[in-house]
């Protein structure tokens, strides 16, 4: 398995995968059309295997936080093609994305918002943002940081963690 920056003529296929785990009640035009904004500002992520298939996709975003002292980046948008859940594949792409991060010596603050149980990711060092930095009860805000990071962002007022992306 191989993780990777997704090219071009791959978008189409992980809208798609993205689509089918996250309508939300959009048509699939209106699902495109909201995904291509973060194009803009993030690197989308591929894992594919051998045969160059794409098994899972993510986003990461560089968030726009001028009140925090710390770069702060999202992981949006985590799919596992429908084939390939309940393999292990999501944790494994997960995985190795950390590992890069630790090789690249990234020190950021990573972000998601977790729309299934947060336990789950919990495994690659999230956790809960404090009750008054939650805007959403069925998107849990979780963080991947360091203790003093985390203790810094809990003295933070809601307006600094960004929205959902």
């Amino acid at each position: 398995m191989l993780l990777r920056k997704i090219k071009s003529e791959e978008l189409a296929e992980v809208y798609q995968m993205g689509y089918a785990a996250w309508p939300k009640g959009r048509t699939y035009k209106e699902y495109v059309r909201d995904n291509q904004k973060e194009e803009t500002y993030g690197i989308r992520y591929v894992y594919v295997n051998e045969e160059d298939q794409i098994i899972g996709s993510f986003i990461l975003l560089l968030l726009q936080t001028p009140r925090l002292k710390f770069a702060l980046h999202g992981i949006g948008s985590v799919v596992v093609h429908q084939l390939y859940q309940r393999m292990g594949y999501g944790r494994d792409m997960l995985e190795d994305f950390f590992k890069k991060m630790k090789l690249e010596k990234r020190s950021a603050i990573f972000m998601l918002y977790s729309d299934i149980l947060p336990e789950y990711y919990h495994q690659f060092g999230f956790k809960e943002l404090p009750s008054h930095l939650q805007r959403y009860p069925q998107s849990i805000a979780m963080v991947n940081c360091s203790e003093s990071q985390y203790e810094y962002l809990s003295k933070q007022s809601i307006e600094d963690i960004p929205a959902y992306f």
